[in-house]
């Protein structure tokens, strides 16, 4: 999935994101935007489903769980 959002502007160590045809705003840590960004322009961000690190996660958690249970 990609959502188009428009960067509008930075409050301190914020950018202030419009996501969507409804414009929803997000509070995003500038650090973490390319450091191209600049208000005013649009910017792409994908979204996927990563199976590998959910499947690592639940592993680890389960691993967890079994030591927490045999103390």
């Amino acid at each position: 999935m990609e959502l188009q959002v428009f960067y509008d502007r930075r409050e301190t160590d914020w950018a202030v994101l419009l996501v969507g045809d409804c414009s929803i705003q997000v509070d995003w840590p500038a650090e973490l935007l390319p450091e191209e960004a600049l208000p005013g322009q649009y910017l792409k961000f994908t979204l996927a489903v990563d199976p590998k690190s959910t499947q690592d996660a639940k592993i680890r958690i389960e691993d967890l769980i079994k030591k927490l249970l045999n103390k």
